[in-house]
């Protein structure tokens, strides 16, 4: 049973002005955003503008994580400079110290300065501020200190990461040379 009116299309009619201006902006888009896809090699022994660059190894800004060596022969602080299956290479304040890596317990590697100390204060000064609260010095003193210490203790564990275990797994990536020292490195502080 089907009654006399025309049905509406289930898909709106476009019509051949409608079509052409799709053509136009399809096209106008592939022209515009074609160029967005070309890729051109970076060559990264060039400075700025093209010229070459040159830069010693001790011009290099970038810098070891600074570690904490506990090793049979004592302990060595300062930064790490590279790491071999044979040696551990620190630049200390008295020039560079290699310890051989058989006889290093454990490296501790300082990440960034946490701020514990300043915690610590805070949290020292707020507990000193509740003398301030009258009797209610009873229920903030103590939740001062509970928080300040806790927060403190956590700031101070996070700054730093232990590594130990033969072969010292993962030190490697915290040296200023990851891939070992470079040819003619002295032991002279740059």
């Amino acid at each position: 049973m089907t009654s006399g009116r025309a049905r509406a299309p289930a898909l709106p009619v476009v019509t051949r002005r409608t079509a052409e201006r799709l053509r136009a902006a399809a096209a106008t888009a592939l022209l515009i955003g074609t160029p967005a896809c070309a890729h051109y090699p970076v060559n990264r022994s060039l400075g700025y503008q093209g010229t070459p660059m040159t830069v010693q190894v001790e011009d290099v800004p970038a810098k070891g994580f600074h570690v904490d060596v506990s090793a049979k022969q004592g302990d060595v602080s300062g930064e790490l400079l590279a790491v071999s299956p044979e040696q551990v290479y620190v630049l200390t304040a008295r020039g560079m110290r290699a310890v051989p890596t058989a006889e290093v317990h454990d490296v501790s590697i300082r990440l960034y300065d946490s701020g514990w100390g300043w915690l610590a204060g805070w949290t020292a000064l707020g507990t000193v501020s509740t003398a301030s609260h009258g009797v209610f010095l009873v229920f903030s003193a103590p939740l001062w200190l509970v928080v300040g210490i806790s927060a403190t203790a956590n700031a101070s564990s996070r700054s730093s990461i232990p590594i130990r275990g033969p072969g010292l797994p993962g030190l490697w990536q915290f040296a200023r040379f990851p891939a070992g020292l470079p040819e003619g490195w002295t032991d002279a502080p740059p």
